[in-house]
């Protein structure tokens, strides 16, 4: 699975799926646009497309990209979010069991959808565990 940038020579797309990115906090915010930039962040390490997305959306509102903190694990992310600590920028799907309570901001058009795929590399063999795999991926989702 590769969520972000999916374009590629010599990959094979066989299942995509396109996902809301919004932004969570702790609490209710005020302001909209470039002012919801103006917070505490907590990200995934660099290399994250959600964290990527965030950067370029600073960047293009001229905003620089200085308060966070960056954490590993989805669940110690998210239970940041939930105390309070900082804001995340992450997909709707996350939004389940203890996290549905977070509060959701809307962000602009341009940030807002992301695609997830199960991809491969374009060759002529593809493994039998494979193609029960992304037949499963693509007839119950993920």
């Amino acid at each position: 699975m590769v969520t972000g940038e999916l374009a590629g020579a010599n990959l094979t797309v066989d299942w995509l799926y396109t996902d809301e990115l919004v932004l969570l906090s702790g609490s209710p915010l005020s302001g909209g646009g470039a002012d919801l930039l103006k917070q505490r962040w907590v990200v995934a390490p660099a290399g994250c497309p959600f964290r990527a997305r965030l950067e370029q959306w600073h960047k293009d509102e001229g905003v620089t990209f200085r308060s966070f903190l960056e954490i590993r694990s989805l669940e110690t992310l998210l239970g940041s979010v939930k105390a309070g600590l900082a804001c995340t920028l992450l997909s709707r799907s996350v939004l389940s069991g203890a996290y549905e309570q977070l509060y959701v901001h809307p962000i602009p058009e341009k940030y807002r959808y992301i695609e997830t795929g199960l991809v491969r590399r374009h060759e002529s063999f593809t493994s039998s565990s494979y193609r029960v795999f992304a037949r499963l991926v693509r007839e119950e989702g993920v």
